[in-house]
């Protein structure tokens, strides 16, 4: 299925309808409800949003920064990207012009992005582009489950690279056995580091629990393979378990046997992390849009060692942000909850 083909009929937030006869603000609040549906890490929804009369300011929640998994924030930043990202879609679909204003400090103290919301037509070719993909932000979920030995087309790939024209980022894609091997052997090997290290495993299990139903953020135990009672001690025994050697072996299998492999590639920054988020969200709604599936691995990204072999395997001119694999599945992948918009919100 094509980007675009079903857009209209994606759901609005449940009981709700686009507030057309309501204020500017009430209207810039509805379309929070689809910047919210961004990928985080480990679903920790680091993001903070502010409404005006113009439109809204994007905030980076420092207090949701994992410490261990992420202690520079790289991670952090490329969330709030791909929440713009998807503000910029949601806005393109509800006929609003939209101009984006980066702040590259990265204080916690100031808006990472300011986004003018503008009533008007659209037309150019970018925003009806972006509009398109509006019907694919509510079924986008990562999914951690086998993919299908089903071959990627070329010419969708192609696509999602040229994404990155325009930007200050590197697209690489590979569906060539023998580098996919050699990049599922660095995976391995930086699962095995850091999943061997108790105060990373602490630092995740935080965010991993044995009921999703009863948070609101962070990962459900069936998202990671746990299952039946295992459910249960999920949490427990992230903490307290050297499971590097396990979860090597399943990531290892797992990049192995992906249709295609796919690299986010920049320079190391503010700007270009955020950049890098917003360019993700963009390539998985395409990918949404055509019936594939994604998830990460970026555990190597985190080890310098590792995350250099890593742009050297790909012939890449910059450091790996992200590394994802792609493919068709027929299992449907867990979702994960949202916070509350009203947890979210900063009061003038």
């Amino acid at each position: 299925m094509k980007p675009g083909n079903d857009f209209i009929l994606a759901p609005a937030p449940p009981g709700e309808a686009f507030p057309l006869l309501g204020s500017l603000e009430e209207q810039f609040v509805f379309l929070l409800h689809f910047a919210t549906r961004a990928p985080s890490t480990h679903n920790t929804q680091p993001w903070k949003f502010r409404v005006s009369m113009d439109g809204v300011e994007v905030f980076a929640d420092y207090t949701r920064r994992m410490p261990v998994a992420d202690p520079g924030g790289r991670e952090m930043l490329m969330s709030i990207g791909a929440a713009v990202m998807n503000l910029r879609v949601a806005a393109a679909h509800f006929g609003y012009l939209c101009d984006v204003v980066y702040n590259h400090s990265g204080s916690s103290e100031e808006p990472l992005a300011s986004v003018r919301l503008t009533p008007g037509v659209v037309q150019s070719p970018e925003a009806l582009h972006l509009a398109s993909l509006f019907g694919c932000i509510t079924r986008r979920h990562t999914n951690r489950h086998p993919f299908l030995l089903s071959r990627i087309p070329s010419e969708v790939l192609e696509r999602v690279s040229g994404l990155a024209e325009g930007t200050e980022v590197i697209v690489v894609s590979s569906t060539e056995g023998n580098r996919n091997g050699r990049i599922a052997e660095v995976v391995s090997r930086g699962d095995e580091q850091l999943m061997g290290d108790a105060n990373y495993r602490r630092n995740i299990s935080a965010w991993l629990h044995a009921h999703a139903s009863s948070h609101v953020d962070g990962l459900p135990a069936q998202a990671f393979g746990f299952d039946g009672k295992l459910v249960m001690i999920a949490p427990w025994a992230g903490r307290v378990i050297d499971i590097g050697k396990i979860r090597a072996a399943h990531d290892k299998n797992l990049c192995l046997e992906a249709p295609g492999l796919i690299a986010l590639c920049s320079d190391d920054g503010v700007p270009q992390y955020v950049a890098v988020g917003e360019l993700l969200e963009r390539m998985l709604l395409v990918l949404t849009g055509e019936g594939l599936h994604t998830s990460y691995f970026n555990l190597p990204i985190q080890v310098p060692a590792l995350r250099m072999q890593l742009q050297q395997i790909l012939g890449a001119a910059a450091p790996v942000q992200l590394l994802l694999r792609v493919g068709y599945s027929l299992s449907e992948p867990v979702q994960t909850a949202r916070r509350p918009l009203e947890d979210v919100l900063l009061r003038a």
